[in-house]
Order: structure tokens, then C-alpha cells, then sequence
């Protein structure tokens, strides 16, 4: 376990029993016998061309899905949490796309995204909009819902991922520990109120309604697990962004599970898994993330210094750090 702060730099951490530390450009992995030493991977890039964006829709059972791709390389798809969409990326987006074809999209009733009155799956509309641009096998980074995304789909349809980075991820299927109060009062009082959005019958109504949840979500105590207080700037961009897009609250959801969902199926993740979670993430996702990490052959896991739960909107030069680091290792 690798941990991270602000600046980039690498804390003393372990991982198998071994200590993990940055020293003079290097990263120094200390053994009981002599130590081996691996040179770190630059992670600035060259200056290039300025870089172009597509954009469109890609209809899907009547209804149009909104994305956009940048660069070129090998392709890699960003999948926004449950509430924003795809601008949460704006801080990755660019700087991914000088190596990567990158591709982020707004879920089903989500930013540009059309809304849906028939059941769905959103791994479906993934897989989809993958063969809608002829991409065969991609990279899946996911926040929170769209890390859970990530790894079903990456259970569902193996051949058509390369690598995943799973951050603040919930599995699927297993439950969230009840050993922290703030936790279980965000979820009997917040969660309550605002994720009834994503039922039909108890959706909100009007922008009015959308902007009373959002004021609960960032006022209510517990809200520190999804932005540290301190990162006042974060917050207000994070509350923008819901208030630019009441859409996001006010369309009713028909979503479902898909079929089998990833509880007690970890050891079927078969490509390079990178876990990255805040170091003040709630205590579930805290939990979540560690099973991840000891359930998936082989993954890594980033601990992110002084963030949260939107550990790329909080610590966005670490975060891209972290990632870029593990993705060139592939």
C-alpha cells in the first residue's frame, strides 16, 4: 500500500511486509535483505498539439447518451459517480488524453444524457457505447458508483477490459458496516431524502426541491466523507456543478443490478487493478476498499493524503500521479 499526499510525494507505507518510501527521485522498496531499488516513472509528459475533442450521442435502446473523446493511444474510459457527471473529470480529462484515447460519457439521466422511463442497466449502456466507437478492450477509472461500474462490468464482459482503476468504490452486493454514527445517520436522514431520486415513485420535482438535497448534502456533519471541510474552493465547485445540473436529481430512475452482481467474485478480476480511496473516505468505503485490494489477484492499492471520497476533485495532481504511474507500468 502505497500512500500519497498533496504533493505527490510517497509516504512510508508497507505492502506484503515491505516498506515502501520515495527518496531522491526514486522509489526504494526495503527488504529484510539488501534493498531493491526501481527508478520512478516520470509523470510529466512533452508539451503537444493542442488536443481535440469529439463529441456526440450514441442512441441506445431509444435513448441518446452524451460523450466526448480526446487523444490517442490506447482507449481508457472515465465513468463519473451517482450524482455529478462527466465534468468531475475536467481535471483528468486533458491531461490523460496526451497519452490515452479518453472517454467520458454522462450515465443515463445525467448531465446531457437523455433520462429513461423503461428499465435499464448502465453497464449495458457502457458496452454499447464501447462498440458504438469500435472499442474492443479499454481501461475502466471509476468514482464511487461508477467504480462499482467498472468492476461489474469487468465481471460481466472480461475480454473487453485492460486494466481498472476502482476509486472509493462500493462491491456490489456487500454490505456497509454500521460501526460508525455519522455513517448511519447520513444514510437514515441524507440518503433518505436524496437517493429517493432513484426510485420513480419518490423522485424529486422541480429544481427547488433538487437544490433543498443538495444544501443537506453539504450541510449535514457527515458531509465531511465526501469533501474535507477544509477544501472550501472543492465543495463550492462540487455544489456548482449539482446546481448547474438539477437534471441529475429531479429525473426518475429505473435502473437496476445487473445479473450477478461482484460479491464473492473478486478472484474472477483477472486484469492490473489499481485502488484508490481518500484517507477520510467513510469507514465503508474505507472497508470496501481494503477488500479490493485483498480480493483482486495482484492489485495495488493508492492511499490518497488529505482527501475524501472525490479523491480527483480534491488532490486531482496526486491523484493523476498515482494513475499515470500505474497505467505506464502496464
Amino acid at each position: 500500500i502505497i500512500t500519497i499526499d498533496a504533493h505527490g510525494n510517497k509516504w512510508i507505507g508497507t505492502d506484503r511486509g515491505l516498506a515502501v518510501y520515495r527518496e531522491g527521485g526514486v522509489i526504494l522498496t526495503q527488504t529484510p535483505t539488501p534493498a531493491a531499488t526501481i527508478a520512478e516513472t516520470p509523470t510529466s509528459v512533452p508539451a503537444e498539439a493542442q488536443l481535440e475533442l469529439t463529441s456526440g450521442y450514441v442512441e441506445v435502446d431509444g435513448v441518446n447518451l452524451y460523450y466526448e473523446m480526446m487523444g490517442s493511444g490506447p482507449p481508457l474510459v472515465l465513468l463519473h459517480d451517482l450524482l455529478l457527471n462527466r465534468e468531475v473529470w475536467d481535471e483528468q480529462f486533458e491531461v490523460l488524453a496526451k497519452e490515452f484515447t479518453v472517454i467520458r460519457y454522462d450515465q443515463r439521466n445525467n448531465g446531457l444524457s437523455d433520462s429513461s422511463d423503461t428499465s435499464y442497466v448502465d453497464i449495458e449502456d457502457l458496452h454499447a457505447l464501447l462498440q458504438f466507437l469500435e472499442i474492443d478492450k479499454a481501461t475502466l477509472i471509476g468514482s464511487s458508483y461508477g467504480g462499482q461500474m467498472a468492476l461489474d462490468f469487468a465481471l460481466a464482459y472480461p475480454d473487453n477490459v485492460t486494466a481498472l482503476v476502482l476509486v472509493g468504490a462500493p462491491i456490489s452486493g456487500v454490505s456497509f458496516p454500521d460501526n460508525d454514527t455519522l455513517s448511519v445517520q447520513w444514510r437514515g436522514v441524507v440518503l433518505r431524502r436524496a437517493f429517493d431520486v432513484f426510485q420513480p415513485s419518490g423522485r424529486l420535482h422541480n429544481a427547488d426541491e433538487a437544490k433543498e438535497v443538495i444544501d443537506l448534502w453539504f450541510d449535514f456533519p457527515n458531509s465531511r466523507y465526501w469533501i474535507m471541510p477544509e477544501h472550501t474552493e472543492v465543495r463550492e465547485q462540487a455544489r456548482q456543478l449539482l446546481l448547474a445540473n438539477p437534471q441529475n436529481l429531479i429525473r426518475p430512475r429505473y435502473m437496476r443490478n445487473p445479473d450477478q452482481l461482484a460479491t464473492g467474485r473478486l478472484p474472477e478480476i483477472q486484469v492490473p487493478t489499481l485502488v484508490v480511496v481518500g484517507e477520510a473516505d467513510t469507514p465503508g468505503l474505507l472497508d470496501h476498499a481494503d477488500r479490493l485490494a485483498v480480493g483482486i489477484a495482484g492489485a495495488e492499492k493508492v492511499v490518497i493524503a488529505n482527501a475524501a471520497h472525490l479523491v480527483h476533485l480534491e488532490q486531482p495532481e496526486a491523484f493523476n500521479q498515482a494513475v499515470l504511474d500505474f497505467l505506464r507500468r502496464q
